[in-house]
């Protein structure tokens, strides 16, 4: 009877285990991956001038987009995973 109780722990203590193996991986996966960005500005002195673009993309690109100011104008596209959010902001 005892074995019976013994092996039933030791396939609990194997899931927990299995488990607690897996949500290590995807942490050091979140925290080791890097994030890669490539940013570019110009301006002649003044805000009316200035130009910036910025462009990224983390975890092949399940984390992506850029973003993109000039003429007054912000311009942005993110994507994450199969999701797309984009915006247009005239100030």
């Amino acid at each position: 009877m005892l074995h019976i109780l013994f092996l039933i722990l030791k396939i609990i203590g194997i899931i927990v285990l299995a488990i607690l193996g897996i949500l290590i991986l995807l942490l050091c996966v979140v925290f080791f991956v890097p994030l890669r960005y490539e940013l570019s500005a110009e301006s002649k002195g003044d805000l009316k001038s200035t130009q910036l673009r910025l462009k990224f993309h983390w975890l092949l690109h399940l984390l992506s987009g850029h973003v993109t100011y000039s003429d007054e104008k912000l311009d942005y596209k993110v994507r994450v995973l199969w999701k797309n959010i984009s915006g247009d902001d005239s100030d």
